[in-house]
């Protein structure tokens, strides 16, 4: 007979609740011994034996082997994973904010002889992390682009398929449990930024803060800017993308036009995609579903079977990789609608294609510094101003050439 993993589970919502499910359902040999909640009036599908308000009763329970955490808090959860890892637990966690703020910090509290997965903290149920870890160890990658949130992607697809609102694809993906319980963590780009910064530690062994990431999200954009890209051949999509030259990378997050050729122009929807450029291997690309709760479960579970090798990751390029660094050094051709002369002045264009009046304000077609874009994160943000990144399109020249010359209807 088989002996069970026993595991003490963090957070009953709405992956925690498809986890149990899961295991129940397909009668895996997993027991989850208890499981932490936080809210004592909160009605539950299971027996109140089986949950309990206190932390340290897993941590400290010798039956329990693996902690899954599963909640929104990343501050909370550091600090249980923390407390696991020292008491040399096994942890798994799908919470990628609180990876990406502490990744460093994880990485040197496994000492303690515990261990950690996060699989499930990025792109839901494609294996991308151990992928990175593993299969591209010791080849140098050239370039990452990927789609990571679903919920924007679902809402992106919603508005240029069926052609609701915005306000309306994300109450869908909200009701479908796509989207963070903030939607601004979501649609503000920050859940891509925070699964972007693990991507390059295990692609190129630099541990990033998130907040030194250019990261724009899809929350400004209107149905005209998608109308402006659908005339022109192109989707927009919220890309996640880092590129290396030499020994720097430069990365970012932001509304992308890809073209119908690109490889992530048809991952609609839900789902997540990854396209890893190597220098040997040349272009893979990863698709799944990266939301929903059984998805994401589906990736927990992977990695509560990896807890019994005892072998996490192995962080290699991080570990020789001690002359590569990050930088915002970089320009990057974007389309900007703005709403003042202000705005566009604090864009500081290198080089401008075409510009025009939109409604009070108006659109350009230029470089710009990634450094510059980063510096404006905020302001971009509070003003509704609308950015989105040319850099994808294969001949970002030519492409943009041809967009300049054409009419610029944003009427409608």
């Amino acid at each position: 007979m088989v002996e069970k993993i026993k595991l003490g589970l963090v957070g009953f919502g709405c992956v925690g609740q498809a986890l149990y499910n899961i295991i129940t359902n397909e009668s895996l040999p997993i027991e989850v011994v208890k499981i932490c909640v936080k809210d004592r009036d909160k009605n539950r599908s299971l027996s109140s034996d089986n949950f309990t308000f206190q932390y340290r009763e897993l941590v400290e329970d010798p039956e329990i082997k693996v902690i899954v955490e599963l909640i929104d808090d990343a501050d909370a959860a550091f600090l249980m994973v923390k407390q696991a890892l020292i008491a040399g637990k096994m942890v798994v966690t799908a919470n990628k904010k609180m990876v990406a703020e502490h990744l460093e910090e994880l990485m040197m509290l496994r000492e303690n002889g515990g261990k950690l997965w996060y699989e499930a903290a990025v792109c839901g149920s494609i294996p991308i992390v151990k992928t990175m870890d593993q299969f591209y160890n010791h080849e140098p990658i050239h370039e990452i682009s990927g789609i990571l949130n679903g919920s924007c992607n679902f809402i992106l697809s919603q508005i240029e398929n069926k052609g609701v609102d915005y306000q309306q694809a994300l109450t869908e993906a909200q009701e479908l449990g796509f989207a963070e319980s903030d939607p601004l963590l979501d649609v503000g780009g920050y859940d891509t930024m925070n699964k972007l910064v693990i991507l390059l530690c295990h692609a190129y062994g630099i541990t990033a803060s998130p907040s030194n990431l250019c990261t724009i999200g899809i929350q400004n954009l209107k149905s005209q800017d998608l109308k402006f890209a659908k005339q022109r051949g192109f989707k927009i999509k919220l890309v996640a993308r880092a590129v290396r030259e030499g020994d720097k990378v430069q990365a970012y997050v932001m509304p992308c036009f890809v073209e119908s050729q690109h490889a992530l122009s048809q991952v609609n929807n839900e789902f997540n995609a990854v396209l890893v450029k190597g220098k040997y291997t040349d272009d893979h690309l990863f698709t799944g579903k990266g939301a929903g709760g059984a998805p994401t479960a589906a990736s927990v579970i992977a990695d509560i079977y990896a807890t019994e090798g005892q072998k996490d990751y192995d962080y290699y390029k991080w570990n020789a990789n001690k002359d590569m660094v990050y930088s915002n050094d970089v320009s990057l051709p974007i389309y900007l609608r703005y709403k003042t002369a202000k705005d566009l002045e604090e864009f500081g264009f290198q080089h401008i294609w075409s510009e025009g009046p939109y409604e009070q304000g108006g659109f350009v077609l230029g470089k710009t510094s990634l450094e510059n874009l980063w510096s404006l994160n905020s302001y971009i943000e509070e003003q509704g101003i609308t950015v989105i990144s040319a850099g994808l399109l294969q001949d970002t020249v030519k492409a943009t050439s041809q967009m300049s010359k054409e009419t610029f209807d944003l009427v409608g």
